[in-house]
C-alpha cells in the first residue's frame, strides 16, 4: 500500500468528496478493492465467511463488511507497516534489527491489563475516526453501487475459482433453508451497534484470523 509521510493508507480516498468518488474507475478503485481482498476480509473469521456465502450466492464480500471491520484493517495495517518493513528487510540483508515499534499498540513481550486490548488511547480515538469515514462511504447508496460493482470485475478478474463457484451455484439455485437473500442484492446494510461493539468484534475477529 502506497503511504503518506505519516504513515497512513487511503487517507485520499477515505476523505474525498462522494461526488468524486463516485466518477472513480475501476483503475482509480483498485488500490482500495486490494486492500480489501489482501487485509480486510482477514478481519471475517474464514469459518463464519463461509457459511455466510453459502447462504448469500448473489452477494459479496463487500456487503459482508461493516466499517468497523474496514475501519480495524486499515488500523492495523498502519499500526504494523514499520514491523513488517523491518521483518522483510531482515530476511534480505540477513540481519535481526528489532528497532521498530508499533505505533498504535502496547510493544511486543509488554503486560496487557486485566481486561485491556492493548490498543493505546491514541490507537482508539483514531479507529473510531477511521470507522466514521468509512460509515460515511458505506452510507452513501451509489457509492456502495459502484463499489460493488468494481469488487464484482475485481473478483472475475483476480479470484476466478471463487467467483466461478459461486456464479455456477446461483445458476442451479442452490441455496440453505435460512438464506437472508431477500435483500436488494447491492444494498449494504450497517449494523447499529455502538463503537465499543465494533471495536469489540474487529479485535475479536482479527484475532481469531492471526491478523494482530
Amino acid at each position: 500500500m502506497m503511504e503518506n509521510d505519516d504513515g497512513k493508507i487511503l487517507s485520499v480516498f477515505r476523505t474525498e468528496a462522494i461526488d468524486v468518488l463516485c466518477s472513480y474507475q475501476y483503475d482509480q478503485m483498485l488500490p482500495f478493492l486490494r486492500f480489501l481482498d489482501r487485509y480486510a476480509r482477514k478481519v471475517v473469521n474464514g469459518d463464519e465467511m463461509k457459511r455466510w456465502n453459502r447462504r448469500n450466492l448473489n452477494k459479496t464480500l463487500i456487503h459482508k463488511l461493516t466499517p468497523a471491520d474496514v475501519a480495524y484493517a486499515t488500523l492495523t495495517y498502519e499500526n504494523k507497516s514499520a514491523v513488517w518493513a523491518e521483518d522483510l528487510k531482515n530476511k534480505r540483508d540477513g540481519t535481526t534489527t528489532k528497532e521498530a515499534k508499533q505505533k498504535y499498540h502496547i510493544q511486543k513481550g509488554a503486560r496487557v491489563k486485566k481486561y485491556c486490548d492493548g490498543w493505546n488511547e491514541d490507537g482508539k480515538k483514531y479507529y473510531k475516526e477511521l470507522t466514521n469515514d468509512y460509515t460515511r462511504l458505506w452510507n452513501h447508496q451509489a457509492f456502495c453501487q459502484d463499489l460493488v460493482a468494481h469488487w464484482r470485475k475485481y473478483e472475475h478478474q483476480n479470484n476466478m475459482s471463487t467467483y466461478k463457484r459461486k456464479a455456477t451455484e446461483a445458476e442451479l439455485g442452490h441455496s440453505d433453508e435460512n438464506s437472508d437473500d431477500d435483500e436488494s442484492e447491492d444494498e449494504i446494510d450497517i449494523p447499529e451497534d455502538d463503537d465499543d461493539s465494533h471495536m469489540d468484534r474487529a479485535l475479536t475477529a482479527g484475532a481469531m484470523n492471526g491478523f494482530v
